[in-house]
């Protein structure tokens, strides 16, 4: 069981890497984290090392994924009131991966406190030909890229020859990148999360040297656009055949061939000739006509799919409503500067499947949490905690009644 917020230690890798990270955009608040520490909300940690930009494209890909993260935490951390160590059962080398996802999911997270970005403005960036780093966001003002690394080590307050080979690495990209783009702009930095197996302890991140990187659009474009690809991708997930979906993507077509893509903010989506994709008159009744063949959270504004989940439970993964809102309507700046309070609830999901997805699923009608609905559609009474993110993401592993 993760603490609700994860207290993490941040350091500089030398005195060099600390005048360089001085030098940065915000270097205000990296400087008090070095001083003071990170809290990590437990629910934004659970979006980058859940999801971790996989390419979930389907309910069986989220299936699969949600399976094999269900007992994730418990198998690889020891966690107490306030952070989280490695299992003292873990083999270093062997669990070199989950070092990684870790490793990824605190750079991330200290990336966000700093500027301010939620999951929606990170996206991984394309292997080329180069060297590349591994993300990039953008926070309205300046582009951010971060190399982020990570590993399970002795003890996480010395450097390691892992640490120094995960430092060395990032240099080398860093020299690529210098090399192929002088004029680079923005902010880039590298993160090296260590976690040892002491009890009690915490993950310690160490900062480096920040590599140069070159995009040509601007930083308050690039943050519409990675945000406008991630509510296309998550509604897509949730219904595929839904008219607001092919119309986001055709307009997200549009917005990436236009020089001045703002001109396009506030002119809603078409499902036709003007007709728009969701009419003001319609906006939001309970959980809206975008939600009405999917599953929803019974006491809140959210909906999404649910799917096995492991042993016993079911996952829920969705959105909160007012994304589909504000994609139908383009209202860029709400999109932009979208940020809502992380938080983690117990609540009431009435999940629906369809007929044969719940016998696929192998679920019984007889179920007392069953009731069948209209359109060959079953509905089921779940309840659990679900994590609500910073960036509009809700997500949770719910109970299955046991006759289901």
């Amino acid at each position: 069981m993760l603490p609700s917020s994860i207290r993490v230690d941040v350091r500089a890798y030398d005195k060099t890497h600390l005048a360089l990270i001085g030098a940065l955009p915000g270097s205000a608040r990296f400087l008090s984290l070095i001083q003071n520490g990170l809290s990590i909300p437990k629910e934004q940690f659970l979006v980058y090392s859940v999801f971790r930009f996989r390419d979930v494209r389907d309910l069986d890909d989220l299936r699969m994924l949600a399976t094999a993260k269900e007992s994730f935490f418990d198998a690889v951390l020891n966690s107490d009131n306030t952070s989280f160590s490695a299992d003292p059962r873990l083999d270093a080398t062997e669990h070199r991966p989950e070092a990684q996802e870790i490793g990824e999911a605190l750079g991330l997270c200290l990336m966000d406190a700093v500027y301010e970005t939620t999951e929606q403005d990170w996206c991984r960036i394309p292997e080329g030909a180069d060297k590349t780093l591994d993300y990039v966001a953008s926070d309205g003002e300046r582009v951010l890229e971060v190399e982020s690394k990570g590993s399970f080590v002795e003890n996480r307050h010395r450097k390691l020859p892992v640490i120094c080979n995960h430092k060395r690495d990032i240099l080398d990209k860093k020299e690529v990148r210098r090399s192929a783009q002088a004029n680079a702009t923005g902010v880039h930095i590298g993160t090296i999360a260590a976690l040892d197996q002491i009890p009690g302890g915490r993950p310690t991140i160490w900062l480096v040297d920040p590599p140069v990187g070159y995009h040509d659009r601007s930083a308050k474009d690039i943050r519409l656009l990675q945000r406008l690809k991630f509510i296309l991708d998550w509604l897509a997930l949730i219904n595929p055949r839904s008219s607001l979906v092919a119309a986001l993507a055709t307009r997200l077509i549009d917005l990436r061939h236009m020089p001045d893509l703002w001109l396009l903010s506030g002119v809603p989506l078409a499902g036709g000739p003007e007709k728009p994709v969701l009419p003001e008159s319609e906006s939001f009744p309970p959980h809206g006509r975008f939600f009405s063949t999917r599953s929803v959270v019974a006491d809140g504004p959210a909906g999404g799919v649910v799917v096995p989940g492991g042993e016993g439970k079911i996952f829920f993964a969705g959105v909160q409503e007012d994304l589909v809102s504000m994609a139908a309507s383009q209202d860029f700046a709400a999109i932009a500067k979208y940020h809502v309070e992380p938080a983690t609830l117990t609540k009431t999901v009435i999940a629906k499947v369809s007929r044969g997805r719940f016998k696929a699923y192998g679920f019984n009608e007889q179920s007392i949490a069953v009731e069948p609905r209209g359109g060959g559609y079953f509905a089921i009474r779940l309840r659990g905690e679900l994590h609500y993110s910073a960036g509009g993401l809700v997500f949770g592993w719910l109970l299955r009644p046991r006759d289901l």
